[in-house]
C-alpha cells in the first residue's frame, strides 16, 4: 500500500500534504512515527485526571500535529477540545470527556489503519 492509498482509506487529502511536503518517503516516515507520539496517552490521563491545564497543552500539541500531518478530523475534533479547555474557565468533566471520546474515535481509527496497512 502506499502513502496516498493510506490517506484515501482514512478519508483525509494527502495532496494537502503532498503539497506543502512534495517527498512521498518523507511523508511516510512522518507518518509511521505518529503511533510512538504520546501526546494523546497523556491528553487522555490528563483528562482522567481532571488536570485540565495539562490537558489543554496536549490537546494542542495534538491538534498542532494532525495539522501538519494533514489530518484534519483529527485536527478538528482535538481543535474542539483544545477551544473547550481554553474558553472554560471550570470546565465540566463530563463535556471534556465526551470530546475527549470523539477525539479518541478518530485518533484510533488513525493508528489502527497505519497498523493495518503496514505503512
Amino acid at each position: 500500500m502506499n502513502i496516498q492509498d493510506f490517506y484515501c482509506i482514512i478519508g483525509e487529502d494527502y495532496d494537502s500534504f503532498y503539497n506543502r511536503l512534495p517527498d512521498k518517503n518523507c511523508i511516510t516516515t512522518f507518518v509511521k512515527k505518529f503511533p510512538e507520539d504520546d501526546s494523546f496517552e497523556k491528553l487522555a490521563q490528563s483528562i482522567t485526571d481532571r488536570d485540565y491545564t495539562s490537558a489543554f497543552q496536549y490537546a494542542l500539541t495534538l491538534k498542532g500535529i494532525a495539522l501538519n500531518l494533514s489530518f484534519s478530523k483529527l485536527a478538528e475534533a482535538s481543535g474542539k477540545l483544545v477551544d473547550y479547555l481554553k474558553d472554560t474557565s471550570h470546565p465540566d468533566g463530563e463535556t471534556a470527556r465526551n470530546l475527549m471520546r470523539k477525539t479518541g474515535e478518530i485518533y484510533t481509527d488513525i493508528i489502527v489503519s497505519i497498523q493495518q496497512n503496514a505503512l
